[in-house]
């Protein structure tokens, strides 16, 4: 967890973004940014996770993800005691398995996400089915402004999380202009993800 209590992080963006009163970008408003750049953080990254004991029911394979834990952000793995599920992209799933949601087996062998809310661990089992450990990075509850209140991911990763932040209340706010620090924390962004970004200047259908 973060060394750095939340209102210390509020006040900081504030700052970065030469609105130390909040006029521009209300507190509630940065919090809440805050709070939605850690969770995909921590699901994208996947910083936190946890692991969770889930008991399948016979007769089915089809379940919500609530039904496992309620904090899931995504799931990463299933095991049945030390052996890995295969997780099985649902595009491919009813390709390999057409029958997939009326088969049963001794044992579950695969799994698969469907969407953000659903997952499938197939075969089902007619009988007392194994309890499963599923792993996961958790969905980070909302920040508060609170000096109480800290942040969830490491303090690695609090620049990070800063800079996304910064960004997105810069694009709010439509601060375009060649001074802005955009451009600046785009690429320390795509550096830190390792990932090619390319920032489209595009305006009213003309380059």
């Amino acid at each position: 967890m973060a060394t750095v209590d939340t209102q210390t992080l509020i006040t900081e963006v504030g700052n970065r973004l030469r609105d130390p009163n909040n006029f521009a970008h209300p507190r509630a408003t940065v919090v809440d940014v805050l709070s939605r750049v850690q969770r995909c953080l921590n699901i994208g990254l996947r910083l936190k996770l946890a692991t969770a004991s889930f008991a399948p029911t016979a007769k089915r394979c089809l379940y919500q993800n609530t039904e496992i834990a309620s904090d899931i952000g995504q799931i990463i793995a299933i095991r049945d005691s030390a052996r890995d599920l295969m997780p099985v992209p649902f595009v491919d799933f009813g390709n390999n398995s057409p029958e997939w949601l009326r088969t049963d087996g001794p044992q579950p062998e695969v799994y698969s996400l469907i969407g953000r809310d659903l997952v499938v661990i197939a075969p089902f089992q007619k009988t007392a089915p194994p309890t499963l450990d599923v792993v996961y990075a958790i969905q980070t509850v909302a920040l508060v402004d609170n000096v109480a209140d800290f942040a969830v991911i490491p303090d690695d990763y609090l620049p990070l999380l800063m800079d996304f932040t910064e960004a997105i209340l810069l694009m709010r706010g439509r601060v375009f202009t060649p001074e802005s620090a955009l451009p600046a924390l785009l690429q320390r962004i795509q550096k830190d993800l390792g990932v090619d970004a390319k920032e489209q200047s595009t305006r009213h259908g003309v380059a």
